[in-house]
């Protein structure tokens, strides 16, 4: 017997089937789309209140500064750039430290020598000076070096030349030393003076006197 397609009862079947396949087949979908839409809920609360400008340049950033670091050149010049000044500060400090330290150490041991070179006591400091300001002065690793000899030798050799005056100055503080050719010297430079005029003038004018003329006539070079 033929189906009648226009009876009611077959039409609400049909319908009913259709409904059936339809509700089955997108009720999947109506689920994801469910969980999508809460997901995106979720993504704009908590990136809420960022702009979205901002966040694109955020992430050129980012990659801009991987690229960055993946290129050998571009990371060597950025830790250059970031370290140079810190090492050259460090440097500078380091240099400082250690002219202070061989200004400490040229110090004792000029000392040293010239004591034990018989310069009287009141002259040490002004023909430290002297020497300071007319001889190439340098700290090595075996000491300190004076025009390329120990301080000690070279202290030797000029007490015996050069500084034979200062040795002998302490004994010769009257008046016999004092004209022993001062008044003309007096008028010169330090470095156009001899070791006798040096002496004499050092006697003249007074220790402290004389060594702050060796520091200025110095700074004057």
């Amino acid at each position: 017997m033929p189906i009648d397609l226009e009876a009611p009862e077959v039409k609400a079947a049909i319908t009913a089937a259709v409904q059936e396949a339809v509700e089955k087949e997108t009720g999947g979908l109506k689920t994801k789309n469910t969980e999508l839409l809460d997901e995106l809920k979720g993504f704009k609360k908590k990136y809420e209140g960022i702009d979205p400008d901002e966040f694109k340049q955020l992430k050129a950033d980012k990659r801009a500064k991987e690229d960055q670091d993946s290129d050998p050149v571009k990371l060597r010049e950025r830790i250059e750039a970031e370290y140079t000044p810190k090492l050259t500060a460090a440097e500078k400090r380091a240099e400082a430290a250690e002219a202070k330290l061989n200004g400490n150490i040229i110090d004792s041991q000029l000392t040293y020598a010239l004591v034990e070179a018989g310069v009287a006591k009141e002259f040490i400091r002004a023909v430290k000076a002297d020497i300071g300001g007319s001889r190439k002065v340098e700290v090595k690793d075996d000491g300190v070096i004076v025009d390329g000899k120990p301080v000690g030798d070279f202290v030797k050799a000029w007490a015996t030349t050069d500084g034979k005056p200062f040795v002998s100055a302490g004994d010769n503080t009257g008046g016999g030393a004092k004209g022993g050719g001062g008044g003309g010297a007096s008028t010169k430079k330090l470095s156009e003076m001899t070791a006798a005029e040096k002496a004499a003038h050092m006697q003249e004018i007074g220790p402290e006197a004389y060594r702050a003329k060796v520091n200025n006539e110095s700074k004057a070079q």
